[in-house]
């Protein structure tokens, strides 16, 4: 199955590389040849958008019984009497895109969003979107979430992935694609690039800054293009000048609150910061109680900051922040219950569980690219330090608050 998906993407890919979309893939126009190759079928809409605007109108219209009458996987491609006119619909029911069922103008992402349909009912056996008329299949593909649940117990996480990056739809493209991060920019932080690839894989656009590359002034110019900014480095709030605490970036390079409040991050739904100290604010002082790092993000423009109220473990951070980026672009969770849940998870995560997890990572790890592995290392030191914790609390060595309490969700959840 593995291998049909990717021949089916790369057939996709290759149209698209030549500017063209195919805005009919379904089950039907995907054909397994004698010889094992398979092959994407029935370019037809792609062909009539390139003639819309000539008169051309192409064949294949639904017949006098109607497609009520029709099953819904071979169900008659759905086209408009004048093919000039906007607000043209056109494509297959159960594998339109959104964008399509709305009548809007397409691009690439329709395909993607088709071979997502294809590929969980190739998982399931289910159909995705159903209903018992052309209707109410598109009212479904415009309001219905996938059920995740009926995928397979041992579907790769990475499938669930690919699959929630296809079936996202326009306006959680549009408000969750790109990410900003920091990744371990003193170079002394324990799985803080384990954590930040981790965060990556959810996203198409990614702008990282590792190590060296961590300056004020990169930090400055790009964090304005993350929807998520995840910063992993190390933090300090100053309690008796709340306005010299700080992110520490590459070298002498800090990242004060002062600065922060300087920053335009309008475009963010989300700032993580996976550092010390991030959600403190000034308890002695009543006039400055509500100032923090974590405030200073707010002001800048992001809705919800997660932040912590102390200095934090680095693995158990790592563990996490995993997690609660599983939660919230695999389990579609609420910021607020994708946090509780990772913390829940990580009190009860037993020793057996956790190391299951460092293999698993491990050997994805051991496939991936050369440049890909700097977290390669931080699973090495991830074992010796679960072993030391074992030694030390038993089975389920992060049961205590301290290692996962810390973290905070405010402002809009």
């Amino acid at each position: 199955m593995v291998q049909r998906r990717e021949e089916v993407g790369l057939a996709l890919e290759a149209a698209h590389e030549q500017g063209i979309i195919h805005r009919d893939l379904k089950p039907a126009n995907i054909k397994l040849r004698p010889d094992g190759v398979v092959k994407v079928l029935d370019f037809g809409l792609a062909k009539a958008m390139d003639n819309v605007g000539r008169g051309f109108s192409p064949a294949g219209h639904a017949g006098p019984e109607g497609p009520a009458y029709v099953p819904l996987s071979q169900s008659p491609t759905i086209t408009t009497p004048a093919m000039t006119q906007a607000g043209m619909i056109l494509g297959t029911a159960a594998y339109m895109s959104p964008e399509q069922a709305r009548g809007k103008p397409v691009d690439k992402r329709a395909d993607i969003w088709a071979f997502g349909v294809v590929l969980f009912e190739m998982l399931t056996g289910k159909r995705l979107f159903n209903g018992e008329t052309v209707s109410d299949v598109m009212a479904a593909v415009l309001t219905k979430e996938p059920d995740w649940s009926a995928l397979p117990a041992g579907t790769p996480p990475s499938i669930g992935v690919l699959l929630q990056r296809c079936l996202r739809r326009e306006a959680e493209r549009a408000g969750r694609e790109a990410l900003f991060a920091v990744q371990n920019p003193s170079g002394d932080l324990p799985f803080a690039d384990w954590e930040v690839e981790e965060a990556a894989q959810y996203f198409r656009q990614q702008h990282i800054l590792p190590g060296a590359q961590a300056t004020l002034a990169q930090v400055k110019r790009l964090i304005a293009q993350g929807h998520e900014v995840l910063l992993s480095c190390h933090g300090t709030y100053e309690l008796n000048d709340v306005f010299a605490s700080h992110l520490i970036l590459h070298g002498d390079d800090r990242l004060l609150l002062s600065d922060i409040l300087q920053l335009d991050l309008s475009n963010a739904w989300l700032v993580v910061l996976s550092a010390c100290e991030t959600a403190l604010s000034d308890y002695l002082d009543v006039l400055d109680e509500v100032q923090g790092l974590h405030t200073a993000f707010l002001i800048a423009g992001a809705p919800t900051v997660v932040g912590s109220l102390w200095a934090v473990d680095s693995l158990a951070t790592a563990l996490l922040m995993q997690r609660f980026h599983a939660n919230l672009y695999t389990g579609r969770m609420p910021k607020v219950s994708a946090l509780r849940e990772a913390q829940q998870w990580l009190r009860e995560l037993s020793i057996t569980e956790a190391r299951a997890l460092l293999s698993t990572k491990r050997d994805a790890l051991q496939r991936a690219p050369a440049d890909e592995k700097l977290a390669m290392l931080d699973l090495t030191r991830a074992r010796f330090t679960l072993d030391a914790l074992a030694s030390m609390y038993g089975d389920t060595p992060f049961a205590h608050p301290y290692w996962w309490a810390a973290f905070q969700c405010l402002g809009a959840s």
